[in-house]
């Protein structure tokens, strides 16, 4: 089976369709994307990645978002994190990883998704 890779990005259409490297957009988009970054967790078979962009998770975002990635990483349902400037891409495991491995994927999900700075870079 061919692996994927979900991300969610509500507001994506409107930039292509305008044609700008810069668009930004309504804050109710932003919102929405904070809010429901996580929501590819849900639907992505057990050999999918989900992409979680860095800054959407944290202060000012839903807190059962954070709390859930947290909650899939510490019991292992989330496993081969990989950070890169501050964004998480996460296989989707319907076998959970040791406790230990666990735990270690938690602390770095802490540490360099949500701790990442971008400006210490």
């Amino acid at each position: 089976m061919i692996s994927q890779i979900h991300f969610f990005n509500p507001g994506h259409e409107t930039a292509v369709l305008l044609g700008s490297e810069n668009y930004t957009p309504p804050t109710n988009v932003q919102r929405m994307i904070r809010e429901l970054s996580c929501l590819p967790v849900w639907y992505a078979d057990s050999t999918d990645y989900v992409y979680a962009e860095a800054g959407y998770l944290g202060p000012g975002s839903w807190e059962w978002s954070l709390d859930l990635l947290r909650e899939l990483i510490r019991r292992g349902s989330l496993t081969d994190l990989f950070f890169e400037n501050g964004n998480m891409l996460a296989r989707v495991s319907d076998t959970a990883v040791p406790e230990e491995e666990a735990q270690n994927n938690l602390e770095m999900f802490e540490q360099e998704y949500l701790f990442y700075d971008a400006e210490a870079q």
